[in-house]
């Protein structure tokens, strides 16, 4: 996990995840509330996990014989469980680019 480069506080899993899961919001640095803005980095990870978790739901649908139904919500419980989990791990390799505020007179 990436450290604010003013202070050197770690940012926590749970900043982190909930700044990519709010459309990539702004973290602030918990100690010295500095700003830090998402990567292109980012956004692609998490495309990649967004997509990884529907083939791996798509495949639950292919691989399971139940009636449509239980298929439809064996699919959706699937892509959100996989895509939530592919998204706590790729988190990891998030990287944060600080943002430069400038005071204006």
């Amino acid at each position: 996990m990436q450290k604010c480069s003013h202070c050197q506080q770690k940012f926590t899993l749970g900043q982190v995840f909930k700044s990519f899961w709010c459309n990539y919001k702004t973290i602030l640095c918990a100690n010295c509330k500095t700003q830090y803005n998402h990567t292109t980095k980012n956004k692609t990870l998490g495309g990649i996990s967004a997509a990884l978790g529907v083939i791996f739901g798509s495949l639950a649908w292919a691989l399971i014989e139940l009636d449509k139904s239980t298929k439809i919500v064996i699919l959706l419980v699937v892509t959100i469980l996989f895509t939530l989990l592919f998204s706590v791990f790729s988190s990891y390799f998030f990287t944060f680019e600080r943002v430069d505020v400038k005071n204006h007179a």
